[in-house]
């Protein structure tokens, strides 16, 4: 039956329980359980976790009432139930006793039944009552409980001046997921004893929501060296240092009584979110300044949706150039706004509001589609077109039917996915990680490429890299501000391009502003670069005419980058017939034998896109050319084309084992040799897509598979 009532009986003697449970014999909605002893009530209790009330006498073997009592009110599981103690005695002293260890009532024998069913009504609407006003969690007051006791507290005492404070515990969702679901329930069951405690009877406390917290202090309580400040600081050092966490706290001033509770306490927290990336500082009081702008950046909420309508946000474009031949090769939209008042307001300001008030979906969709809208202009004009990034909030990322949206629009506008490209930063990823490594294989594997953007501003830069499977790595541009001062900055950046090439991602540095961080870049292999020594962001039309301007000085819609190759052959003149059967198309390297040619790796990789090499040479012969490079992270990526004079099959066995690509025979035909170079190339630009979605694949499908044995086991 639903809402019906357990009571559980505790007596060593069985007439007695005989005669309470007969008081409720003709009572359906009243089910009896019956324990002889302590311990067959704790065995109950195991079993059985919806009892409404224990009725427990106070003598009994091996372990008393009392003593049950106060195991039970220390039980965060039972510690809820109310107890009601009874006793054939009638003595004051075993009433009082039972009431300070927490009984919620006591009767004496021999039992009246009326006497005994009102109390037991008493009691259970005392609890109903209480579980109302508790949070079920931590067993403190709920956050309605809080502001209604507050309030009563400021209205009796008119003289004192209070603060709300409001704890949050940094990172808490991070801690549930390392530390699991019930470490994470018992920290904040035991940070809620701790305010607890330390308010006592001077103050109010309260659960806001999941790991915030809030309390109401006279002012002068809670100043250095009193009850409540001693306890604070010592108890949460101790929490602390036990798990591993930081605790902050954000104190507002209360100046306005007439203000909500509930406004104060978001004042607290506006104070204590101040500080959240601050992991010094322990607590931050609120201003007036920053009441101004919580208004300004309300009153900017509330006009958000009519801007977007109005046409007060536009794009730029900022273009990405190429390190080597400097030509624009693609874009990163990024979003204005012009206010009809305001004027220009900052990205920095709004976006994070577009964020809080959950808007920030409409301008993402805003700003992809404006890209979609500049790129089919561009298409129409015969102006040749390049890829846009637009960037997506972590909150998107979320959305189911995200590639979907992105693939209508790509559709509406007739554009290949090719040329949006989807911005995702590292602190997205740190904060939704499942969600987001799900989404990027679905982009990926629809033809989009994915960009990591600001990669080195997070706290878990190489686990973010190792799990994300973007395509592109755009480097933060904090390192180039500090590149010419540093020199670990100038070490960190050659690492993170070379690690990129290992994991075949091409890189983008961001913040690029003079010519001696362009040289450098350059010489370390970096693919492209953003910034303002190059450009600025300018308006779509002005990056058209640039993409024009570049399609009229090359005659090849701007693309003057060579695939590079390089030739291995002890002869000379095998070389230069090699390079006349392939034609000017390609930038040639060379070397006379293996060694060179490790030699000339090393140094132009960045550049290599081909190897093509002779099979017999001194010092180091072809094969084992090729088996160093397939053994060597930064090179074993790329494509070996074996050439050989031998007829038999021993050769081309021995080059295909090691990992050659393709086998060409001497004497060949120009015209074959060309198509076969031609053929590797597509092919091996092919297999490398398919080997990633491949790999993308596997790692999800591994991860699932970790997911699920986490709740089998």
């Amino acid at each position: 039956m639903i809402n019906k009532k357990v009571f559980l009986i505790v007596d060593d003697t069985e007439i007695n329980r005989k005669v309470l449970k007969g008081f409720w014999k003709n009572d359906s909605g009243v089910e009896i359980l019956e324990a002889d002893s302590a311990k067959a009530a704790l065995e109950i209790l195991q079993k059985r976790n919806d009892v409404s009330l224990i009725l427990m006498d106070v003598v009994m073997p091996e372990m008393s009432g009392f003593e049950l009592l106060a195991e039970l009110k220390k039980s965060d599981r039972f510690s809820h139930i109310p107890v009601i103690i009874n006793t054939q005695s009638d003595g004051h002293n075993l009433e009082e006793r039972s009431l300070q260890l927490g009984a919620d009532d006591f009767f004496p024998k021999p039992y009246v039944e009326e006497i005994v069913k009102r109390r037991i009504d008493n009691v259970l609407k005392k609890s109903a009552y209480d579980k109302q006003r508790l949070d079920s969690l931590t067993g403190i007051y709920n956050f309605d409980t809080f502001c209604s006791l507050t309030k009563q507290m400021m209205e009796m005492d008119m003289v004192s001046d209070f603060a709300i404070l409001r704890f949050n515990i940094v990172r808490f969702k991070l801690i549930n997921e390392l530390l699991g679901r019930k470490t994470g329930d018992e920290i904040l069951i035991l940070l809620a004893r701790l305010i607890k405690r330390a308010v006592g009877i001077e103050g109010t406390y309260g659960r806001l929501e999941a790991d915030n917290f809030v309390c109401c202090m006279p002012l002068g309580k809670i100043k250095e060296n009193t009850k409540f400040n001693n306890i604070m600081v010592t108890g949460a050092k101790e929490l602390e240092r036990q798990y591993s966490l930081t605790i902050q706290s954000g104190i507002y001033l209360v100046r306005d009584r007439s203000l909500p509770i509930s406004m104060m306490c978001d004042r607290a927290g506006t104070a204590c979110r101040n500080i959240r990336d601050n992991m010094v500082k322990q607590f931050s009081y609120y201003n007036d300044e920053e009441a101004e702008k919580e208004l300004e950046e309300l009153m900017l909420i509330r006009e958000m949706v009519k801007a977007v309508k109005g046409g007060q946000f536009h794009i730029v474009l900022q273009p990405i150039f190429d390190v080597k031949t400097e030509q624009a090769v693609s874009a990163e939209a990024l979003v204005r706004w012009k206010h009809p008042e305001k004027g220009v307001i900052s990205p920095g300001i709004f976006v994070p509001l577009f964020e809080k008030s959950g808007l920030i979906s409409k301008l993402d969709m805003f700003v992809c589609e404006e890209a979609c809208r500049v790129l089919a202009k561009l298409k129409k004009d015969g102006v040749p077109i390049c890829p846009i990034s637009v960037n997506i909030s972590r909150v998107d990322f979320c959305e189911p039917d995200l590639v979907k949206r992105i693939n209508e629009m790509t559709e509406k506008y007739g554009l290949d996915k090719k040329y949006i490209k989807i911005e995702v930063t590292e602190s997205a990823y740190t904060q939704n990680p499942q969600e987001i490594i799900q989404q990027v294989i679905d982009f990926r594997s629809q033809g989009y490429e994915v960009l990591m953007d600001d990669f080195g501003s997070g706290y878990s830069s190489l686990n973010t890299l190792r799990e994300l499977p973007a395509n592109i790595l755009k480097i933060d541009m904090k390192f180039m501000n500090q590149l010419e001062n540093s020199g670990r900055a100038a070490s960190i950046l050659l690492c993170i391009v070379k690690m990129s090439k290992m994991l075949g991602m091409k890189t983008v540095a961001e913040g690029v502003e003079n010519q001696s961080q362009v040289d450098f870049l350059r010489n370390i292999g970096c693919d492209s670069i953003q910034g303002y020594f190059f450009s600025p962001p300018i308006k779509p039309m002005e990056f058209r005419n640039l993409l024009a301007r570049q399609k009229d000085s090359n005659g090849d819609n701007g693309k003057t980058d060579k695939i590079g190759v390089l030739l291995v052959d002890d002869m000379k003149l095998a070389r230069i017939t090699m390079k006349d059967a392939l034609g000017d198309e390609y930038k040639y390297f060379e070397a006379a034998d293996g060694v060179q040619a490790l030699e000339v790796l090393q140094k132009n990789a960045h550049e290599i896109d081909l190897i093509i090499t002779d099979v017999v040479m001194p010092n180091m012969d072809g094969i084992a050319l090729l088996r160093k490079i397939k053994s060597t992270p930064a090179f074993m990526e790329m494509p070996v084309v074996v050439v050989t004079a031998n007829d038999d099959s021993s050769d081309e066995l021995h080059a295909l084992e090691q990992g050659a690509i393709e086998l060409i025979h001497k004497p060949f035909d120009f015209r074959v040799v060309r198509q076969r170079i031609k053929n590797v190339l597509e092919l091996a630009e092919n297999e490398w897509l398919k080997k990633e979605i491949w790999d993308m694949k596997q790692r999800e499908a591994l991860r699932q598979m970790k997911e699920n044995q986490k709740v089998l086991f």
